[in-house]
């Protein structure tokens, strides 16, 4: 701010007290008048908010689909490849000797192909002899022959590829839960289906290359996985079930999963409390809700009554969402693979960018970007987004901490900002 000097601001007065109940009632007036532009101002902005959900409902477009960008992907150097086929075991090695030898087979005029599925337990090395695998073909063909993709966002990160429905370009169901019909006999409009399944070749990996040694660790993953723990699995667990909160394992450290939404939202509520004590500005962002109708005969709708109580029913959006400078958010929707922005990633807030640059929330109605920072993926800036979403009447995921950002698009007659 510009030097002033002080004895100039005061001019015939002796204290700013004096100057300032001498201007009061001219200071009254003038906040009068810029209350009348805030009014304007908040009139303009749901203006355009409503302008902008008619436009969806009169300019309906077709099922948008999912277009992102493939994680990039760097082949191995020589030594990394031979330091990699070097490392494998005997069950990996099995696997990429089958699908080389399919491979040069194919390139000598063979016309069978090979469909292999590979499974197993958790830490058998799937993810490595995926990446292996993927090298080893495109030194076969001289080329970039492989496309690479994966059922989640988290997932697909991981395998340096994208998600499954991306790859094959089809449309996802977001403004809802899937719903459908029990089938009984083969519809006459459609052809037989064929089991495509039985066409591929099943390999296991069974030995554990990430726990090796500790085969108590290693048996409770696998009866996890296959969901069938046994009482002495559960005593070994409940025996390393700790009690101390502090430190590494304080409520406001910890991520921790609970088995219903009521637990996540308590414990969510704790952390925001305990910020809240320890003096931080939280700020309330509440959802901005417009019915569109065909008739647009909706102005005297409650919409309360109209929009959903269960965030399953909106897309996933909550009606209010605290944030605030420092709070852990996990991101609800994939927003870009290729930048690690997917669901179930985890970062924390560093700023809050609030409309028309202003400083803070000004008004309640108020939907700022936030900048997070995911750590190894960078510090990126999430914009809100206007949505849609089915109206119907009204008769942490599990898995979050603190609050959550959504950026979901699904598609009906009411909008939410």
């Amino acid at each position: 701010m510009p030097y002033r000097n002080e004895t100039e601001l005061l001019g015939e007065f002796n204290s700013a007290r004096d100057a300032f109940l001498a201007n009061e009632e001219s200071l009254r007036q003038t906040n009068a008048y810029l209350e009348i532009y805030r009014e304007r101002d908040r009139q303009l902005e749901n203006a355009f908010a409503q302008v902008h959900a008619f436009q969806i409902l009169e300019h309906a477009e077709p099922m948008e689909l999912d277009h992102e960008e493939e994680v990039p992907y760097l082949p191995m150097n020589e030594d990394q490849f031979s330091q990699a086929k070097q490392s494998m075991n005997a069950g990996q090695k099995e696997i990429f000797t089958l699908v080389t030898q399919s491979i040069q087979n194919q390139m000598s005029g063979a016309e069978e192909r090979l469909r292999i599925f590979f499974t197993g337990g958790a830490g058998v090395g799937k993810t490595f002899l995926l990446k292996l695998l993927r090298d080893q073909i495109n030194r076969c063909y001289a080329k970039d022959a492989v496309k690479v993709c994966s059922l989640t966002g988290v997932a697909a990160r991981l395998i340096n590829g994208a998600t499954i429905h991306s790859t094959l370009k089809l449309p996802v169901q977001k403004d809802g839960r899937i719903t459908g019909a029990p089938v009984f006999k083969q519809p006459e409009h459609l052809q037989p289906a064929t089991h495509l399944w039985r066409l591929f070749t099943l390999c296991e990996l069974t030995e554990n290359m990430r726990q090796q040694g500790d085969h108590t660790f290693i048996d409770i993953l696998n009866a996890l996985r296959v969901g069938e723990l046994t009482t002495q699995h559960f005593s070994i667990l409940m025996g390393k079930l700790l009690q101390d909160t502090s430190d590494e394992f304080a409520i406001d450290k910890a991520l921790r999963v609970y088995p219903t939404n009521q637990q996540v939202n308590d414990h969510n509520s704790a952390v925001l409390n305990l910020y809240r004590n320890n003096g931080a500005r939280i700020y309330k962002i509440k959802a901005q809700d417009q019915l569109v109708h065909a008739t647009r005969n909706a102005d005297n709708v409650d919409i309360a009554t109209i929009i959903p109580a269960d965030i399953n029913e909106t897309g996933g959006l909550p009606s209010e969402l605290e944030i605030f400078v420092g709070a852990k958010v996990m991101l609800r929707s994939n927003i870009d693979v290729s930048k690690g922005l997917v669901n179930g990633a985890i970062g924390y807030i560093n700023e809050i960018v609030w409309p028309q640059f202003r400083r803070t929330q000004m008004y309640a109605t108020d939907v700022p970007s936030v900048r997070i920072d995911f750590a190894r993926d960078g510090v990126h800036l999430i914009h809100p987004k206007a949505i849609q979403f089915p109206a119907k009447n009204v008769n942490s995921v599990k898995l979050r901490e603190v609050s959550n950002l959504n950026n979901v698009l699904p598609t009906g007659d009411c909008a939410r900002t």
